[in-house]
């Protein structure tokens, strides 16, 4: 088993420590100011309390408490096999953070970095390349189960494989990206839909409050069930491309599919396969997910603002 180690206690830091020691994993964890960690320690057991108001948490607060400890000096590090950095997003501070830890560790052991977008290949010392990841975790990273892998140009495949081997054994759901791009995966479609909504308030053509409502009650109900991509599915692949075709951009993907016949849950294949299965029966196990997701969502007022 990997002996974990955590380089800064902040929101992130600590919530990734507590990822772990919910997967019963010990983790240490460093931070070079004493106000972080006493903050730190705080986040980490109101969190707790939560899961354990909420019935989540399986164990007595305590024996989860006690997989987790901290420390100020890099040394507290020195015996972990994987360290993960979580310190501020500064690329100057994460190559000198590198260049510490490639001095202390052991030769195969893994350097990760939290990063949500600077491309850290570069910064780490050429050594420790094929020992270097990122393992992009999600706040609240205790709750959220994807973690974007990112490889590096002269990352090794073991390297890869033990990642995945320890956050698939703590409950996490690795989603494996090939190489560094700007915000990876999820924060790039992030970006685009906080940039969109941005100059929506800025057009005034709609407020804060109404966007949010507005998304709430419309893609928060339908995400979580037919995702984005299955969406496009659902609205016919031909009905898109000739919207594609009108606006002036054509996707070859949708194009392709189309000429294929593929014209998403009318043909029961499209970018996903059905199976066979009919339009109104595939419709119909939609709207029954949606349905319930609907009614928990208002039962636990999800419309409102927090």
């Amino acid at each position: 088993m990997e002996r974990v180690g955590i380089l800064g206690s902040g929101l992130m830091g600590s919530t990734i420590a507590l990822s772990f020691a919910l997967g019963r994993v010990e983790a240490v964890v460093v931070d070079v100011d004493l106000k972080a960690i006493a903050r730190g320690n705080r986040l980490i057991e109101a969190s707790l309390d939560v899961l354990r108001e909420e019935g989540v948490l399986k164990e007595p607060v305590e024996e989860v408490m006690n997989r987790i400890s901290f420390g100020l000096d890099l040394n507290s590090l020195r015996d972990r096999t994987f360290v993960i950095e979580a310190v501020p997003e500064v690329p100057d501070l994460k190559k000198k953070v590198f260049e510490d830890l490639d001095f202390l560790l052991e030769r195969e052991a893994i350097i990760a970095s939290n990063t949500s977008g600077i491309n850290i290949f570069g910064l780490l010392p050429e050594r420790r390349r094929e020992y270097g990841v990122i393992a992009h975790f999600f706040a609240p990273a205790h709750i959220i189960p994807l973690v974007e892998v990112v490889k590096g140009p002269d990352i090794s495949e073991e390297t890869v494989n033990r990642t995945l081997r320890l956050l698939q054994g703590i409950g996490k759901i690795p989603l494996v990206l090939p190489g560094y791009a700007p915000g990876f995966l999820v924060n790039r479609i992030q970006r685009a839909i906080g940039e969109t909504v941005l100059q929506i308030i800025e057009e005034e053509y709609a407020s804060p409050e109404e966007i949010d409502q507005a998304i709430k009650l419309t893609l928060g109900i339908r995400l979580p069930i037919i995702g984005v991509v299955q969406t496009f599915d659902f609205q016919g692949l031909d009905m898109l491309y000739d919207a594609m075709r009108f606006y002036g951009k054509v996707f070859r993907f949708i194009e392709e599919k189309v000429k294929q016949g593929h014209l998403g849950i009318k043909t029961s294949k499209g970018i996903y396969d059905y199976g066979g299965r009919s339009e109104e029966e595939i419709s119909r196990e939609r709207d029954r997910k949606f349905l319930r997701l609907f009614e928990f969502l208002k039962s636990i007022k999800a419309f409102q603002p927090l």
